[in-house]
């Protein structure tokens, strides 16, 4: 099949990039970001979990849920657990909507 000049004029084409491949990083590296990753993955599906029987009306609790994730992971960073609440925020309004 023969390319017309159009066609190449809308094939993307990548100058720079920041992509990191993880085979040309140290071991130590790459273990150290799997572990912040299923960290954070952790929490915001503890905090999910709590959201939703919140929201289903199957509990109620009286600490706030980013004190209850605070209590589950005390090593982690108050930016991190807040970005893990707002993300299973997100994700809890979402399937909201789509159940609608």
């Amino acid at each position: 099949m023969k390319k017309t000049a159009e066609q190449d004029f809308f094939v993307p084409k990548t100058y720079f990039s920041k992509r990191i491949m993880k085979e040309t990083l140290d071991v130590t590296y790459v273990l150290f970001i799997q572990d912040t990753l299923r960290t954070w993955n952790r929490m915001k599906h503890y905090a999910y979990s709590r959201l939703l029987k919140v929201h289903n009306k199957e509990a109620a609790y009286t600490d706030s849920i980013y004190m209850m994730v605070k209590h589950r992971f005390p090593h982690v960073s108050s930016y991190y657990i807040n970005s893990a609440l707002e993300d299973a925020k997100a994700t809890l309004s979402s399937q909201v909507e789509l159940h609608k």
